[in-house]
């Protein structure tokens, strides 16, 4: 099977173009990259192993894993973090919550660094990322799962990066008295009968689900907060 033969066959069954480049760079034993050297060697011929390989990744796209969890890592805002069902792959829309947070983040005119804690923080996607843009804020993390956490923590330690990690729902592992600049979450919206949770069966439905309608979490996150922000702070969803 040649390298282009694949791209179509990835096609045929609804896989994006750009997943399939990642999987035949896998199984190639190439990275990103690479990724020039593939669209110029599209008559290049797989092995019967790599086929084999392949058409395994395309069965389990097909039952929905995700491709981060296929490859055992994503890309979010320039770093590259274990990704495995441990916690929900860090979609585009947490990028455009870390945009708008260093945003509002630039304009807050404080001679000191800033306290800012990642509510639900999953992979630990946001608070690394905050952390290696703005290395001088002192950042907590918290989550209900013990394992996100685990996962957060092997990230922070394989980017060599210092964060507090808490173990617990929302507010409750720290007093209100611990008063922070900004409050960052992105945390379950879905509503529990939502039919798109079928395409979602391989992630963490904690991670997922926000009650009958989708705001639970959210509701209890807005009444919360203003306790543990600073006069001034930002609660950012």
């Amino acid at each position: 099977m040649q390298i282009k033969e694949a791209i179509n066959l990835a096609k045929s069954q609804g896989i994006l173009e750009i997943e399939a480049h990642w999987l035949l760079l896998t199984v190639l034993g190439r990275n990103w990259r690479h990724r020039a050297w593939l669209l110029s060697n599209t008559d290049a011929v797989l092995n019967i192993q790599q086929v084999g390989q392949f058409e395994a990744y395309l069965s389990a796209l097909a039952n929905h894993l995700p491709l981060a969890y296929l490859l055992g890592e994503s890309q979010f805002y320039d770093l590259t973090l274990k990704t495995d069902f441990r916690a929900l792959v860090p979609r585009n829309a947490t990028e455009s919550l870390l945009e708008l947070f260093l945003a509002i983040r630039k304009q807050l005119d404080s001679p000191n660094p800033c306290k800012i804690w990642d509510v639900g923080t999953g992979s630990g996607a946001i608070a690394l990322a905050i952390k290696t843009l703005i290395p001088q804020d002192q950042i907590v993390a918290s989550d209900i799962s013990a394992q996100a956490l685990s996962l957060a923590r092997e990230n922070a330690q394989m980017l060599g990066l210092t964060i507090e990690f808490i173990e617990g729902s929302w507010f409750t592992p720290l007093p209100p008295d611990e008063d922070f600049d900004l409050i960052v979450s992105n945390p379950p919206y879905i509503a529990e009968a939502d039919e798109h949770l079928k395409h979602l069966s391989h992630e963490p439905t904690l991670a997922l689900v926000g009650g009958k309608d989708g705001l639970d979490c959210i509701r209890q996150i807005t009444h919360q907060a203003p306790a543990y922000l600073k006069p001034g702070g930002w609660l950012i969803l």
